[in-house]
């Protein structure tokens, strides 16, 4: 390892480090081990550099059914949930997702406001110094990607959230020691804090804010779940005297009791005054008491407050206030017991639709009509085979989106003939606690024919039983529409892509799903369940056969597309350990599988295509003295490489099974791409971060040209490497999403990478971007600020002509030092430099002698009186030679800023400033290299300097 973190020159001695073999003493993990440089490497300063590639979040497969009350549509057609440390808006008709990645850890709550159009989030306490938060953001396409505000105060976890009705406030619950709920004035796009400098160092922050404006312990138990409880303004059947109404009505709701809150605030101005929150227990009276109530949906019909709850007995209750007005066991009865009521949702005119654990639907078109009931059968057709074995639909949360459309209450009381005709339909998001997620499609179907069930009516007005009577024989029909996500239930190990297919493969728990990565779908046709957790996953190079590492020492192995079992049986039948890896060679002749118990079973394969397939073992490879991680084969499959827990790197030849004991002999090998262990020369540079250990780390893959490696933690963080990387603490890009420690990540053949996440058990989908630089203008002498050279018959302008610059090519560096002026027109110049200025650079140039210098272009005039010339210092002040030069503070403190984040590999850069009170002609400006002339990135730095000017 090179001391002092300094990347020697070509050719350059490592005194101390390198031994007689020519192996070096590294650190990797807090553990030092010998490797072997190939013979022929030189340091390259540039391998140390941050790639110049970056990774965009273009999928996210997964879904977190725990939450409560954590999918809410957006619009008409968008809806938003959690995943992992993200929030998803997905776009049904364009089949597109949005991300919010402004979290560190699991979301837990997610919540979204119509009035004020902003969603707001919490999370769980992260490793290190901080805290929990909730975070105040825009779904909007071009606001999402940082947050509004980040609101720092609960304790190791934020429970709930919810908004007022107008969108004022907001409300989060935490999981402190006496589960404080937290008021908070909801904060604007306008508060977020501006930057003091442009440019691309200094992004746009979210505001921090620490103190609520009120706050209040809510007892001994955690609310898990909060929504809203009262609509601003009412709805098509009322509208609400908001004078008289509180500045907020919600329910907050866990295990063990349901409350319902209100909130006063007294005083003038938002967070000025006091503030006063009441809660009430609801109250059921003769109704039977829950244990538990699973979901909440409110509705608001004229100056009642009704709020529809859902509990784990069957039963559906009905509050106004705080009060249950009906109870109703809706549940059907399987298998002789009532299964729970998971979601349910709010309808137009006082229907609803609810959901129990077995995935039978209960829908209700209006207070006037009976209850009807569909099965999953009956909803989902020929895909309910696909969740009933096991059973997945235990649909915990439901989420209309009948509040955007306008005109469909108007459409559902209409009694004319042509209005009957038409089709009113509507969407319903459905989630589980089995982390599938569903899109319905509830039509309306006047005279229903199906099985009905009679529930009584709650107390109403006269004048909603008169808008609804013509609605007592419709009912809403609902049926599968879209099929958006499903989850594993247990930590994901498993990853691998097709070959040649748009195809991925993941193993989490007893199940191994597949991934349509071409459209964003899951293949829910297509699960593979086995008897023990999956270890590891990989294709073999043809595509025939998938492989998969088991816990309890199982090998197993399917033929593809088929998915039929070819192999099965235990490589460690002793010990009973778990398959960690399994590797294919090149050329797929030969199965490594790396078991916890110290040893690898090397198989001989011969294959067929997909008809047939024989696998035998070969060798078994000992040496090890701990678990072993990963291995790969050499590119002609002669050798295999494998790395252990404790950083143990051992090769063997694949023939005989024999142990190579001399590594310098086979530092010229080359190794099967993509690169997939974690120690060895090519990744020394993964571990550079100095808190690692030797388990911080548990995948790496290169991509399979070899110019760059991709690798993930136990911090939830993937970082991108060049490749390869044997550098002490080289340059990366680290990006987030991932709450849990990131088990896999695999580079595909085009490009593409993808990562899973333990514990979160989500597939993240990256595309790789290249970083272009700025387009270069056809000469060098060339500036936006003059025209063009004329054309054949075009009359050239007189000097003394006034010329306006067009919009985005005023003069930066004037602007910047006088940010209050407003250009004026300038004069035409010629296209030509004069022989007098280009002698005067010439001798410029040689007295500068080496180094940057930015100077006056080849074809500017001379300066007029007035103009000085001045040298500036990322660090130093703004001085010419005839004294300071006049510049505002805000002008000199931009250019500083920008200097210092574009010019800091440049040591001291000096600029000409040209500085003219009338503001004569200045055509541009760049930089010159004294040695070797005109330097060929001049224009490059002057397109960014242009683009600084106009972004601040």
């Amino acid at each position: 390892m090179y001391p002092l973190r300094e990347i020697p020159a070509a050719g350059q001695a490592l005194a101390g480090a390198e031994k007689d073999d020519g192996s070096i003493r590294v650190q990797l993990g807090r553990r030092i081990t010998l490797l072997h440089p190939p013979t022929q490497w030189q340091p390259d300063p540039e391998g140390a550099k941050a790639p110049n590639t970056l990774l965009e979040l273009q999928w996210a497969y997964g879904y977190n059914g725990s939450l409560l009350k954590s999918l809410h549509w957006i619009n008409s057609h968008e809806y938003v949930y959690a995943t992992a440390a993200l929030c998803v808006v997905q776009n049904i008709p364009l089949n597109v997702q949005r991300f919010f990645s402004g979290h560190d850890e699991d979301v837990t709550c997610v919540t979204y406001n119509v009035a004020r159009g902003l969603c707001a989030s919490g999370q769980r306490d992260p490793k290190g110094p901080g805290g929990p938060y909730v975070c105040v953001w825009s779904p909007g396409e071009d606001l999402i990607d940082v947050a509004i505000a980040e609101l720092h105060f609960h304790q190791r976890e934020v429970t709930a959230v919810c908004f007022s009705a107008d969108g004022k406030y907001i409300y989060s619950f935490g999981r402190d020691d006496h589960h404080l709920l937290a008021v908070w004035r909801t904060p604007s796009l306008a508060e977020r804090p501006i930057p003091k400098y442009g440019g691309p160092s200094q992004p746009l922050k979210p505001l921090r804010v620490t103190t609520p404006i009120y706050s209040v312990g809510t007892g001994k138990a955690p609310t898990f779940g909060a929504m809203t409880a009262f609509r601003a303004g009412g709805t098509a059947m009322g509208t609400i005297d908001t004078e008289k109404r509180p500045e907020g009505e919600f329910v907050g709701f866990s295990k063990e009791f349901v409350r319902f809150w209100v909130h006063r605030a007294e005083g003038q101005g938002l967070g000025v005054g006091r503030h006063i929150l009441t809660n009430n227990l609801a109250v059921y009276g003769k109704h039977p008491t829950p244990r538990r109530m699973v979901d909440v949906a409110s509705v608001s019909l004229s100056t009642e407050r009704k709020s529809w709850l859902t509990a784990e007995n069957g039963y559906l209750y009905s509050f106004i206030g705080n009060t249950c007005k009906l109870a109703v066991n809706i549940a059907k009865r399987t298998h002789g017991k009532t299964p729970p009521l998971g979601g349910v949702c709010e309808l137009p005119l006082g229907g609803f639709l609810a959901a129990d654990f077995a995935g039978v639907l209960y829908s209700r078109s209006c207070l006037a009509s009976p209850l009807a009931v569909f099965t999953p059968d009956q909803w989902a057709g020929d895909a309910a085979r696909w969740f009933q074995k096991p059973p997945v639909l235990r649909i915990a949360s439901l989420a209309s989106n009948h509040r955007f459309d306008a005109q469909l209450t108007q459409k559902m009381k209409a009694g004319e003939r042509e209005r009957e005709r038409e089709s009113i339909s509507l969407l319903v998001a459905a989630g589980t606690t089995t982390n599938h997620l569903f899109v319905l499609s509830l039509t309306l179907e006047r005279d229903y024919r199906g099985e009905r069930v009679v529930v009584p009516m709650a107390s109403t007005t006269s004048t909603i039983r008169e808008d609804v009577k013509r609605l007592a024989s419709a009912t809403w029909k609902p049926s599968l529409l879209y099929a958006f996500q499903a989850g594993h239930m247990g930590e994901v190990w498993g990853l691998a892509h097709h070959p040649s297919l748009q195809l991925a493969v993941t193993g989490g728990g007893t199940t191994v799903r597949f991934w349509d990565v071409a459209k964003g779908r899951p293949l829910f046709g297509q699960v593979l369940r086995v008897e023990h957790p999956v270890g590891s996953l990989s294709f073999a190079p043809s595509g025939h056969f998938l492989a998969a590492g088991l816990d309890g020492g199982m090998l197993r192995v399917w033929a593809f597309p088929k998915l039929e079992p070819v192999y099965n049986n235990f490589v460690d039948s002793r010990y009973r350990e778990r398959v960690y890896f399994v590797q294919w060679s090149d050329k797929g002749d030969y199965l490594a599988a790396c078991c916890g118990d110290q040893r690898i079973y090397l198989f001989t394969a011969k294959a067929d295509s997909s008809t047939y397939f024989k696998l035998a073992l070969h060798r078994v490879l000992v040496g090890n003295s701990s678990s072993i991680l990963c291995c790969m084969f050499s590119k002609d499959g002669k050798y295999l490489i494998s790395n252990s827990k404790d950083a143990q790197i051992l090769c063997w030849a694949t023939l005989t099974g024999h142990r190579e004991t001399r590594m310098g002999a086979l530092r010229n090998l080359t190794y099967q791409l993509p690169w997939v262990n974690i120690f060895g020369w090519p990744v020394i540079g993964l571990w550079g971060d100095p808190l690692y250990d030797c388990s911080d780390i548990d995948s790496c893959c290169s991509d399979h040209s070899g110019k760059l490696i991709v690798m993930g933690d136990d911090y939830g963080r993937i970082k991108l490497f060049r490749f390869p990387t044997p550098y002490l603490s080289p340059d990366c890009r680290v990006y987030g999403g991932h709450s849990a420690h990131v088990t896999r990540v695999l580079f595909t053949k085009d490009n593409k990478v993808f990562s899973t996440g333990g514990r979160d058990a989500t597939l993240l989908q990256w595309r790789v971007v290249e970083l272009k630089p700025p387009p270069l203008p056809q000469a060098s002498w060339e500036s936006p600020d003059h025209h063009p050279p004329p054309a054949a018959g075009e009359q050239v302008p007189p000097a003394s002509a006034p010329r306006v610059p067009s919009s985005g090519t005023r003069h930066v560096l004037q602007d910047a030092l006088h940010p209050h002026r407003q250009p004026q027109p300038q004069p035409y110049t010629q296209t030509e430099p004069p022989p007098q200025r280009q002698q005067q650079m010439e001798r410029e140039e040689k007295a500068e002698g080496k180094g940057l210098s930015f100077v006056h272009p080849p074809y500017a005039t001379a300066p007029a009186p007035g103009v000085g010339m001045a040298s500036l210092s990322p660090a130093g002040p703004l001085e010419g030679p005839s004294g300071p030069v006049v510049a505002t503070a805000r002008g000199r403190a931009k250019l500083q800023q920008y200097f210092k984040d574009h010019c800091a590999d440049c040591g001291k850069v000096k600029v000409a400033l040209q500085q003219s009170e009338t503001r004569e002609t200045r055509p541009g400006w760049y930089y010159r290299n004294a040695s070797t002339g005109v330097g060929p990135a001049m224009s490059g730095f002057k397109a960014s300097w242009q683009q600084f000017a106009r972004d601040t």
